[in-house]
């Protein structure tokens, strides 16, 4: 759905959300390679999709005021909150993000 108007924009198209989303989608390529050094990406993946449920999805859904893409958006955006905590390594995340001591600023 991204690569279609990144290859081809409109031409008054801002292209911000497709370039966003677009780069995510390259860096996730190269995380099905190194998945273990790319985990900072899906983290920011569930921080994005998190805050974007709670702080817009829900509330927009519970006053009744959609807008019109709301429901692709809702489904896309609640499928990648409940999927990305199932195959998160929530061991290492503890282990590497959590308890290591934080390095040295210089």
């Amino acid at each position: 759905m991204i690569g279609p108007s990144l290859i081809n924009p409109a031409p008054m198209a801002r292209g911000v959300i497709a370039s966003l989303l677009g780069g995510v989608g390259l860096l996730a390529l190269i995380g099905l390679k190194y998945p273990l050094q790319m985990l900072p990406l899906l983290m920011f993946e569930f921080a994005w999709k998190t805050l974007w449920l709670l702080a817009f999805g829900i509330p927009q859904w519970s006053a009744g005021q959609m807008p019109a893409t709301f429901t692709e958006d809702f489904q896309n955006i609640a499928f990648g909150v409940i999927l990305i905590p199932i195959v998160m390594p929530w061991g290492y995340v503890y282990r590497h993000y959590i308890r290591q001591p934080a390095a040295r600023w210089r």
